[in-house]
C-alpha cells in the first residue's frame, strides 16, 4: 500500500522539478494528511517502512531514503546517494555522490557526506564537518566544526574530530582517540588509545621499510604519557621501550624500532 503521493506543489531547483508529498494515511510520527518534504520523483522516497522527508527537505536524482530514514528541515540529499536505516540528515546538512548514510548516522548543522564516503553505526557529523572520498566514519565517533575526514580515511570506535582537523590517505583513528586544532594526519598514519592530538608536533609517523613496510605513529595521550601504534601493537611508550623492541631481536625490525626509539625522545625529549 503507498503510503504518500505527490501534490501539485512544485518548485524548481538546479534545473530540477521538485514536488512536496503528501501522507495517505498514518504511520509513525505523521498523520494521514500531512504534508513532507519535496522530491523530483516517487523513487526517491520508499513507500515501505517508516521513512520521511519533512518540512523543507529535498531528495532528488538518483538519490532514495528508505527503511526508518529521516531528512527535515532544510537537508538535502541528491545524486545517487543513500539514506538508509534509521539514519537522520538534518538542518542545513547535504549528502550527494554515491555517499551512503545507514543505521543510526546523524548528519546535521551545514555538515556533508558525499563522493562514495559512508556513515553508518552511530556517527555523528555536524558543524561544517566534511567526509568524502572513500572516507568512512562509524562506530560511536564524532566529526564536528570544519573537520575534513578524506581519501581512504577510517574514523570509529568512540573517536574526535574538531577544529579544522585534517584525516586524509589511509589514517585510522579509533578508540577515544580526541584530534583538534589544526591537525593533519595522512598517509597511513594510526592514532588511537585515548590521544589527544592538537598539533602536529602532538605526533610523529615513521615508516619502516623492508620485508613488512607497515607504519608506527607515537602520539601524545589525555594523560600526558605517549602511546605508540604500529603493526600489532598499541602500547604506552614505557611499554614499548621495555617489550618491542626485545621482541624483534633476531628479526630485521629491530634496528628500525631502535631508531624509532631514538626520534621519540628528540620528538619529546621531556617526556
Amino acid at each position: 500500500m503507498k503510503k504518500f503521493t505527490l501534490t501539485n506543489e512544485r518548485q524548481r531547483i538546479d534545473g530540477v522539478t521538485l514536488y512536496r508529498i503528501k501522507a495517505l494515511h498514518a504511520f509513525d510520527n505523521v498523520k494521514a494528511g500531512d504534508c513532507g518534504g519535496w522530491i523530483e520523483h516517487e523513487d526517491n522516497l520508499a513507500q515501505e517502512g517508516i521513512c520521511w522527508i519533512y518540512d523543507e527537505a529535498r531528495v532528488y536524482g538518483k538519490a532514495r531514503v528508505s527503511i526508518k530514514a529521516k531528512i527535515a528541515n532544510n537537508a538535502v540529499v541528491y545524486g545517487r546517494a543513500r539514506v538508509f536505516g534509521a539514519a537522520k540528515i538534518t538542518d542545513n546538512a547535504q549528502v550527494f555522490g554515491r555517499a551512503h548514510v545507514y543505521d543510526d548516522a546523524v548528519i546535521s548543522g551545514q555538515a556533508k557526506v558525499f563522493h562514495k564516503a559512508q556513515a553508518s553505526n552511530t556517527a555523528r557529523v555536524y558543524g561544517q564537518a566534511s567526509v568524502f572520498n572513500d572516507a568512512w566514519i562509524y562506530g560511536s565517533a564524532w566529526a564536528r566544526d570544519q573537520t575534513q575526514i578524506q581519501g581512504e580515511a577510517r574514523v570509529y570506535g568512540r573517536a574526535r574530530v574538531m577544529g579544522r582537523a585534517s584525516v586524509s590517505g589511509q589514517s585510522h583513528i579509533f578508540s577515544t582517540a580526541q584530534l583538534c586544532g589544526d591537525v593533519i594526519l595522512e598517509g597511513k598514519t594510526r592514532i588511537g588509545d585515548q590521544a589527544r592530538v592538537a598539533s602536529n608536533a602532538d605526533y610523529l609517523t615513521v615508516w619502516l621499510i623492508g620485508q613488512r613496510q607497515h607504519a608506527v605513529t607515537a602520539f601524545k595521550r589525555q594523560d600526558g604519557t605517549i602511546g605508540v601504534h604500529g603493526d600489532g601493537f598499541n602500547v604506552t611508550l614505557d611499554q614499548f621501550l621495555d617489550t618491542i623492541p626485545s621482541q624483534y631481536a633476531d628479526r630485521p625490525e629491530s634496528r628500525d624500532y631502535q631508531y624509532i626509539v631514538a626520534l621519540i625522545k628528540l620528538a619529546w625529549p621531556a617526556d
